[in-house]
């Protein structure tokens, strides 16, 4: 009985970690794809500013 329930409960542990494995693998893939930061293919790049003008003084 005691062999039963340890290969039971073995097996459910790699049920276990198989299937969090996935869940992690996906969750990988969708933040590499989805991530911020990349630059679009189509974006364009930002023009340097500029040195501010002056106010006159009257």
């Amino acid at each position: 009985m005691i062999d039963a329930a340890n290969n039971a409960f073995v097996t459910a542990m790699h049920w276990t970690a198989g299937i969090g494995t996935l869940v992690t693998a996906f969750g990988v893939l969708m933040v590499l794809k989805w991530m911020p930061g990349k630059a679009a293919a189509h974006q364009v790049e930002p023009t340097p500013a500029t040195a501010p003008e002056l106010a006159e003084v009257s």
